[in-house]
C-alpha cells in the first residue's frame, strides 16, 4: 500500500501541473454563444451513465452544436491540475446539458489542454472545461431569467445532419458485471464479458500508474475463452496498474479497470 501511495506521489510531481486561474462566462448560454474560435466544439443534452476513473460515460439524446455519431461518449474531468470540472460532481442517471472540447494530440504544443492525459484519455474523447459555465442542470439557479437553456441553444446555427447510434447502453458491451477478479492479485486476474466463441478484433493494454505501457496484447483470442479473459500478471511488479480493453465489434468505447498487483 505504501509503495502504491509513494508511486502516485512521484507521478504527480513528475507532471507539469498548473494552477487553475482561468475565468469565463458565468452562464451556460454565454458559454455556448462564444466566438467560434473560443467556444465549445460539441454542445449536447443527455444522461450521465457512470463514472470511469476521473471521467464518465455520457449518453447523448440531442446535439445542438458539433458532429458526433456515437450514442455514448467518454468525458474526462479533473485530476487536480487540469482546469476541468470533476466528473464525480455530476450525478449518475441525471440529465445535463454539456458544452465540451474534443481531445486530440497537439504535437506542436505539448502543453495544450487538448492533449490526452496518459494512460486513459484517447483522441476523440471529450473534456469539460472549468473555465466558464460549461454545463447546465435543472437544479441550477444561475439562469434566473430562463427556465432552461433551450432558448439560446435554438439560436445556434443548426448542426449538420447526423445519425446517432441508437443502441441503448446499460454497461460496457451490455455486460452488467464486467469486473476484474481477484483484485488485488499476484498471479492471475479474470474478467467476464460477452459469451462469444471467438472475437475477431480487440486489444488489451496494461499501463503503470505513471502512464507507461507495460503490456500489450493484439491477438485478443489468446487470452479469451467463452466470455472470459484471463491475464497472467506474475511478470509485473507490485503496484497500481490500469487495464484497458477495446472490442470494436461489440461496442464503441473501451473498458478501463484499475488493477492492483501485490
Amino acid at each position: 500500500m505504501y509503495r502504491i501511495i509513494f508511486s502516485f506521489i512521484i507521478c504527480l510531481f513528475s507532471i507539469q501541473a498548473f494552477a487553475c486561474s482561468c475565468g469565463g462566462p458565468r452562464s451556460f448560454c454565454e458559454y455556448v454563444s462564444q466566438e467560434a474560435n473560443r467556444g465549445p466544439e460539441l454542445v449536447i443534452k443527455g444522461t450521465k451513465l457512470r463514472n470511469v476513473e476521473h471521467g464518465m460515460d455520457f449518453e447523448i439524446t440531442e446535439i445542438y452544436k458539433g458532429v458526433e455519431t456515437k450514442k455514448v461518449i467518454r468525458i474526462w474531468g479533473d485530476l487536480g491540475w487540469l482546469c476541468r470540472w470533476y466528473a464525480g460532481s455530476f450525478a449518475d442517471g441525471e440529465e445535463y446539458y454539456f458544452a465540451l472540447f474534443q481531445i486530440y494530440e497537439d504535437s506542436e504544443n505539448p502543453h495544450s489542454q487538448t492533449n490526452p492525459v496518459s494512460p486513459l484519455e484517447k483522441d476523440g474523447d471529450y473534456v469539460i472545461s472549468f473555465c466558464g459555465k460549461s454545463y447546465w442542470h435543472k437544479s441550477d439557479e444561475e439562469l434566473r431569467d430562463e427556465v432552461d437553456p433551450i432558448n439560446c441553444l435554438n439560436g445556434l446555427p443548426p448542426p449538420p445532419d447526423q445519425k446517432i447510434n441508437t443502441t441503448k447502453v446499460q454497461d460496457f458491451c451490455d455486460i452488467p458485471k464486467s469486473e476484474l477478479f481477484p483484485n488485488p492479485t499476484g498471479f492471475k486476474t479474470y474478467i467476464r464479458l460477452a459469451e462469444k466463441e471467438e472475437l475477431t478484433e480487440g486489444t488489451a493494454r496494461i499501463y503503470d500508474d505513471c502512464g507507461k505501457l507495460v503490456y500489450q496484447l493484439d491477438d485478443i483470442n489468446q487470452f479469451y475463452s467463452l466470455g472470459q479473459f484471463t491475464f497472467n500478471v506474475t511478470s509485473l511488479s507490485a503496484g497500481l496498474y490500469f487495464l484497458d480493453i477495446t472490442l470494436p465489434e461489440l461496442c464503441e468505447w473501451s473498458l478501463t479497470k484499475q488493477l492492483v498487483v501485490r
